[in-house]
């Protein structure tokens, strides 16, 4: 939140030793500020106050600007998967992760 405007958001999941976060998103006039990033760092801090072991999420092929990001903060490409969507489209995620 900035002055009380969201500008950005991400839903995240507590699984097992891990934390799963998805949806990672910063409103476009904001973009290019380290909102994402700073993002990052807050779950990760996140993970690691509630001892998890690892964070993770999926990443769809086709943003590779969205995979350097993560690689740039340290996350490694752990899966490559091939899903259908609910429209009956193929999608081609990968499963990024980062190990504390």
């Amino acid at each position: 939140m900035v002055n009380g405007e969201p500008i950005g958001s991400s839903r995240f999941t507590i699984k097992g030793d891990s934390l799963y976060f998805s949806r990672l998103t910063v409103t476009p006039y904001a973009r290019g500020k380290g909102i994402a990033k700073s993002m990052l760092r807050w779950l990760e801090n996140y993970a690691n106050e509630n001892k998890k072991v690892k964070i993770e999420c999926r990443v769809r092929v086709a943003l590779p600007k969205n995979i350097s990001l993560y690689e740039a903060m340290g996350y490694v490409i752990s899966k490559e998967e091939v899903v259908t969507n609910p429209n009956g489209l193929l999608v081609k995620p990968v499963l990024m992760e980062k190990k504390f």
